[in-house]
């Protein structure tokens, strides 16, 4: 499974070298175009917001996103990963994690086990 990512900060980058995923695409411009079912990962900006290369992305890949991953930071409460529930609600595209900072073991265990049964 493709996995492709946004990371601003890194903390999606970290999260990634510690998962089992080998099949990475980052998002850079989000002119990038896939062929292939994806898992799109992504954090928010501003206050959660989607940032425009992951909108752009997400608008010309849709049919091929299977399923959304967010990293976040919980102080923002409700606005926690506000990125993918936007994306969610826009694309109906599940959300199938989400994570803080840099992730915790339970959330690499669930994630390599969303990329391993390939949606």
């Amino acid at each position: 499974m493709l996995v492709s990512y946004y990371s601003l900060t890194g903390n999606i980058q970290k999260f990634l070298e510690k998962s089992s995923a080998k099949n990475i695409l980052p998002i850079i411009t989000g002119q990038e175009i896939i062929n292939e079912n994806s898992i799109l990962i992504t954090s928010s900006i501003a206050f959660g917001e989607c940032p425009p290369p992951v909108w752009q992305f997400t608008k010309n890949n849709h049919k091929f996103i299977k399923g959304l991953v967010g990293s976040g930071n919980k102080n923002w409460g409700s606005l926690y990963c506000g990125a993918v529930k936007m994306l969610s609600t826009e694309y109906s595209i599940p959300i199938l994690l989400q994570f803080e900072l840099t992730g915790d073991i339970e959330d690499l265990v669930q994630f390599n086990k969303i990329v391993a049964s390939s949606l």
